[in-house]
């Protein structure tokens, strides 16, 4: 509903408000909406919250019934209505939301409905549909809740502002593929320029090979897979520089980065991503590039939140479209003409996310759902030692036909489906590691699994080089 970087620079204006108090009451064991605990909880959250005007208990004149707190404006008109469940009640019922609703349809000024159960709190605004879901006994959910329902940001209608402004996937992913495809072109163009030993055949591949790499650094610096913001570090690195009469290329800012990320950098919290694709290039190492073709474009492009707006997926857009592109602009640059037609003769195209899922489900998912049939792991067990270990038995079995399955695409193009098949299987390893911690000690490493699903686990093939390079890309952006 919201683009997540819209969102999250919105955010970025307000700081935590002092939520102590909430949390140490949200975290205590099981809340009874009636009793103290909800006049306890609706005083906190006013207060947090900065509402000038709440009141409890209001009485909806439809049928007596009484909502359990309401906002209102400075001019006395309600504008959000509270509901509080108790701990143990599912708030995504619509059931649970009935009441709150009609009392919301009767005041016409009324916008917002929140709804809690002391640990989780949802936001409605204008229909059911909901808006965010915040978990109460988490710190990180604090600054939204205060950004998007303190006093002034209910009667100024931040949500309604926010959602005009997003933008759909669709609009998103042309956006950035937009940019992208000029950021290709003024490379190319610059690399063409400034070196002229090369055959445009090597100056297109070396652009190739340093997009994939910049495209990893915006992926997995907003993934966690290296310090966020790392494009404006580098950037800012050689602005420094530039103060102090240095002189130094930019590129080499970025070749040293390359570096870090190839051997890993502990001094930069850097880990060791020792893949082919930051391997040393003895002709990527020597290029000459201006400061200013890889500076304003990139620092612009990593302005996008790569981690939810602009998703793995987004790759396989961007391949599909681009190999299109690129095969004019190869025989542009090389002048043959033996590679025309590569996209229709290769039978190179992008996989939508919903047919992924779709073959996932009904091949993968299945063999691994007949398998759990197979070993009676949907069957409740008796609470009986020897039941047990006999379940903790047959567990270790379902990991090691997990550990055991080959899946193969032939005509792996981006990636789409090996990707979709490694998140299935992440899940299942988590799924499977959530059982066995029932029966025995133990710790998950979720990144060893992760290397293992990609190692063992998937295989793939293509006719068209470049697509297997984007698909190598799309997987490791997972792990």
């Amino acid at each position: 509903m919201f683009q997540k970087s819209l969102l999250k620079n919105f955010i970025k204006s307000f700081n935590a408000p002092n939520y102590d108090e909430v949390i140490k009451l949200v975290t205590k064991d099981k809340f009874i909406a009636e009793d103290a605990n909800g006049a306890e909880f609706i005083v906190l959250l006013s207060q947090m919250l900065n509402w000038t005007n709440c009141t409890r208990e209001v009485k909806n004149s439809t049928d007596m019934k009484k909502a359990d707190a309401v906002v209102y404006d400075q001019n006395n008109n309600p504008i959000a209505i509270i509901e509080l469940k108790s701990s143990d009640k599912n708030i995504s019922n619509r059931d649970t939301i009935a009441q709150a609703f009609r009392y919301k349809n009767e005041k016409p000024t009324c916008r917002f409905v929140i709804v809690s159960n002391f640990k989780q709190l949802d936001i409605y605004s204008d229909s059911s549909d909901i808006c965010f879901s915040l978990d109460m006994t988490s710190s990180n959910s604090y600054t939204t809740l205060y950004a998007l329902a303190n006093q002034t940001s209910l009667e100024q209608n931040e949500i309604a502002r926010l959602k005009k402004l997003s933008k759909s996937q669709d609009e998103i992913t042309k956006e950035v593929y937009r940019e992208y495809s000029n950021f290709r072109l003024k490379l190319l163009n610059n690399l063409i320029e400034n070196n002229k030993e090369l055959s445009r055949e090597n100056i297109f591949e070396c652009a190739n090979r340093l997009l994939d790499r910049f495209m990893f650094i915006l992926f997995a610096e907003d993934r966690g897979l290296i310090p966020a913001n790392s494009i404006d570090a580098i950037i800012k690195q050689y602005h420094n520089s530039q103060e102090w009469g240095d002189d130094t290329p930019l590129y080499n800012y970025y070749k040293k980065y390359f570096q870090f990320i190839d051997t890993g950098n502990p001094k930069v919290n850097i880990p060791k991503y020792n893949g082919n694709l930051f391997k040393p290039d003895e002709q990527l190492e020597n290029l000459i590039i201006d400061d200013d073709i890889i500076k304003d474009d990139l620092s612009h492009l990593s302005t996008y939140d790569f981690s939810d707006d602009v998703g793995v997926e987004v790759l396989g857009h961007i391949f599909e479209q681009s190999l299109n592109d690129l095969e004019k602009i190869k025989e542009s640059l090389i002048e043959e003409h033996q590679i025309k037609n590569t996209r229709k003769k290769d039978g190179v195209f992008y996989t939508p996310k919903f047919i992924t899922k779709y073959i996932v489900n009904n091949t993968v998912a299945k063999l691994c759902s007949d398998k759990k049939e197979k070993l009676k792991l949907y069957e409740e067990i008796k609470d009986t030692k020897k039941a047990k270990e006999r379940r903790r038995d047959t567990l270790h079995e379902y990991r090691e036909y997990l550990e055991s399955l080959k899946i193969v695409d032939p005509a792996c193009g981006s990636g789409a489906f090996l990707t979709a098949c490694f998140r299935y299987l992440l899940g299942e390893h988590q799924w499977l590691q959530n059982e066995l911690f029932k029966y025995e000690a133990g710790l998950f490493d979720y990144h060893d699994i992760d290397k293992q699903i990609i190692e063992k686990n998937l295989f793939g093939v293509d006719i068209n080089g470049a697509s297997v390079g984007i698909a190598k890309l799309s997987l490791w952006l997972q792990t």
